[in-house]
C-alpha cells in the first residue's frame, strides 16, 4: 500500500499506536479498550493489582481517543493493518473485506484522523510503501 506524503507521520504514529497495543496484548490487555477502562477506572483500577499502574504514552492515546471516534468498520480495519504483523491480504480477510476495499477504508480511516488530528500528517516527503 502507497502512502501519501500527507499521510505520512500519521502512519508512523499509528505504527506506533499498533507496536503499543500489540505490547499490551501480550501483557494480558486487550488492545483497544484500555485506554477506556483507564478513562473509568484510572490508572491503578486499570492495571493489575500486583503490577505498577498502567502508563500509555501521549501520541499513542491521542491516535487511540481519535481512532475510538471513527465508525467501527474503519476502526475494525485500523486494528486489523496496524496491530497485526501481517501482509494486506490476511488483514482484509480478518474483516471480511477485499483487498481493494480494505486498502480504501485504511485510507478513508487516515483522511478522517488527518481531520480529527490536524498536526498529524505530513512529516518526510515521498511516498513510502507499508
Amino acid at each position: 500500500m502507497i502512502i501519501p506524503p500527507n499521510e505520512l507521520g500519521l502512519h508512523r504514529k499509528l505504527e506506533e499506536w499498533g507496536s503499543w497495543a500489540r505490547e499490551c496484548e501480550v501483557a494480558g490487555y486487550p488492545p483497544v479498550t484500555l485506554l477506556g477502562r483507564l478513562i473509568e477506572f484510572g490508572a491503578i483500577g486499570a492495571s493489575h493489582p500486583s503490577e505498577p499502574p498502567i502508563s500509555i504514552p501521549q501520541s499513542v492515546a491521542l491516535i487511540d481517543s481519535a481512532v475510538a471516534k471513527l465508525e467501527a468498520t474503519l476502526r475494525s480495519c485500523l486494528i486489523a493493518y496496524y496491530t497485526h504483523w501481517e501482509s494486506i491480504g490476511v488483514s482484509a480477510r480478518r474483516v471480511g473485506l477485499d483487498e481493494h476495499r480494505f486498502a480504501a477504508m485504511i485510507g478513508r480511516a487516515r483522511k478522517q484522523l488527518l481531520i480529527l488530528i490536524p498536526d498529524s500528517g505530513s512529516s518526510l516527503g515521498g511516498q513510502v510503501s507499508a
